[in-house]
């Protein structure tokens, strides 16, 4: 099984949050979101079809803006599906990525980046999977608006300027384990912090190794 992207979905929520757009994840089987927040209290996150969310570690910088990756694997889901995170004054801006091919137990490893201040870049910090063919997250909060936001070796899928928080969510597929350390840049000097998680796929289905393949008996025209 590969990992495949299902739907995504990014909004800045507001200054006391809220519930996204609604997206379609059918066939997906693993869910993240990443919240991109400006406040002392985190805001939660929950989804209009009750699943239970993993939240992992938050990175917060003393100017407030933080960033924080949840997770939830096996839910129920499909169309019209939304997620709320709420809040007072915690503007948050929401990051939603859709997953199929995760595995039963799929976060491995996790590494973040509380903060800089008046920075152009920040590494989120390195991580180095346990196993071949894992899905690498990295999310980016950023306390005004940038531009031109880049992490080289991944894929931006989602950048939402808001202010006061802009938030940035981006992916990487590995073949191979290998140590990354996703360093984003931009343009316009922000304070920001950075989070980055790894998370396993599903083994590959086939017969086990040394079981002997059923054969189906020749028809008679394809005998000698």
């Amino acid at each position: 099984m590969a990992w495949s992207l299902i739907a995504h979905y990014q909004a800045n929520l507001g200054a006391n949050g809220g519930t996204t757009g609604a997206i379609d994840t059918t066939g997906a089987d693993f869910l993240v979101v990443i919240v991109h927040s400006y406040s002392d209290s985190f805001p939660g996150v929950s989804d209009s079809n009750s699943n239970s969310w993993t939240p992992r570690t938050k990175y917060q910088s003393t100017t407030y803006q933080g960033v924080q990756i949840s997770y939830c694997r096996g839910g129920t889901v499909g169309s019209g599906h939304t997620f709320t995170v709420a809040g007072t004054g915690t503007y948050p801006t929401v990051s939603v990525l859709a997953w199929s091919g995760s595995a039963a137990t799929p976060y491995d490893q996790e590494n973040g980046n509380p903060g800089a201040a008046g920075a152009q870049t920040i590494a989120a910090g390195s991580v180095t999977p346990s196993e071949d063919n894992e899905l690498v997250i990295a999310g980016l909060a950023t306390l005004s608006a940038v531009t031109s936001p880049g992490i080289a070796g991944y894929t931006i899928e989602d950048s939402q300027v808001a202010t006061p928080v802009t938030g940035v969510s981006a992916y990487q597929i590995q073949t191979t384990k290998t140590a990354t350390n996703p360093t984003f840049t931009w343009t316009t000097a922000s304070n920001c912090s950075a989070v980055v998680a790894t998370f396993k796929m599903a083994a590959a289905t086939g017969p086990a190794e040394g079981t002997p393949q059923t054969r189906r008996p020749l028809a008679y025209s394809q005998r000698v």
